[in-house]
């Protein structure tokens, strides 16, 4: 037979039966077994002899604390959707970047991703126009390992004049960040398990965007801020998933560089990469004379 210990309290006064509460919790923790079992309308101060429940619902109060229900995946009946408007997909860049996902923009060395990168942010920032596409306009941070802040800034006067904007149209707008020579980068390492656990890095990365209210995010590039292994599947999807949530975190859109394998492919390592983010690569036409950025071709 099963011996089952309960001590009961008061859900409708948590600060009146602080002491009791005090007093389940430690019979719970010494006793095996044990279940603490809330009684609704307990009045303040008032012991389960107060209690004016019946028998009936005191078994099904017991009933549950002692099966408590399985935790489900969050589904849905896809039939409940009958009569309700379809919303339309939301855009960071109209076409190219969806809201709350982390889009992945690839290209060869010096094929100019970072100013494009950098660029990309300040027309978020001032709220014009990126190459011709709608943007939605907001508060943009550009994170680089790769560039210095002079080298950002010589970029930024050039992308300014480039754009017909001024110092003031992104003050307080556009954030950049460069860690160019700093060590642990990364945002991210993997257990022998495959298990992965964020970093300091990524704790202070996450604080500074929130810290902003930025909804527009770049890191430049993979190669610092990826400790795992490109060609292990999950390690990729969970680095792009942790993106992913950070995009919905700030209600906006995170934008991962990188750069193809040696082979030319448009990423390097896992399909992974391909597959759990939008994917975006920079192609520059060859030829001597022609090495100006030519196409921008977006994949999936």
């Amino acid at each position: 037979m099963r011996t089952t210990s309960l001590a009961a309290v008061s859900s409708s006064c948590p600060t009146t039966t602080k002491p009791g509460r005090a007093f389940a919790a430690e019979v719970k923790t010494a006793v095996p077994g044990a279940v603490i079992v809330e009684l609704p309308g307990l009045l303040p101060k008032g012991d389960i002899m107060d209690w004016q429940g019946t028998a009936d619902e005191l078994r099904a109060l017991v009933d549950a604390a002692l099966n408590p229900p399985d935790k489900l995946l969050p589904f849905v009946d896809a039939g409940d959707w009958e009569g309700v408007e379809t919303l339309p997909r939301e855009w960071m860049l109209e076409g190219w970047e969806p809201k709350g996902s982390c889009t992945y923009l690839t290209g060869i060395g010096a094929s100019g991703k970072s100013l494009l990168a950098q660029q990309r942010m300040t027309c978020s920032a001032a709220g014009v126009p990126f190459l011709g596409a709608a943007v939605t306009p907001g508060i943009s941070i550009y994170i680089t390992c790769e560039d210095d802040i002079d080298e950002l800034h010589r970029r930024q006067e050039a992308i300014n004049a480039a754009l017909g904007i001024s110092w003031s149209d992104i003050r307080g707008r556009l954030f950049l960040v460069s860690l160019k020579g700093l060590q642990n980068n990364e945002l991210c390492t993997f257990d022998a398990a495959g298990r992965m656990a964020t970093t300091p890095r990524w704790e202070e990365l996450r604080a500074a965007i929130r810290s902003i209210g930025a909804t527009h995010a770049t890191l430049d590039n993979v190669a610092h801020l990826f400790a795992g292994n490109e060609n292990i599947r999950n390690q990729v999807a969970a680095f792009t998933g942790l993106l992913d949530r950070l995009a919905g975190d700030i209600g906006g859109g995170v934008l991962l560089l990188g750069h193809p394998n040696k082979a030319g492919d448009e990423f390097s390592g896992s399909t992974a990469w391909e597959t759990r983010s939008a994917r975006a690569s920079i192609c520059r036409s060859p030829g001597p004379t022609r090495t100006a950025l030519q196409t921008l071709m977006r994949d999936g």
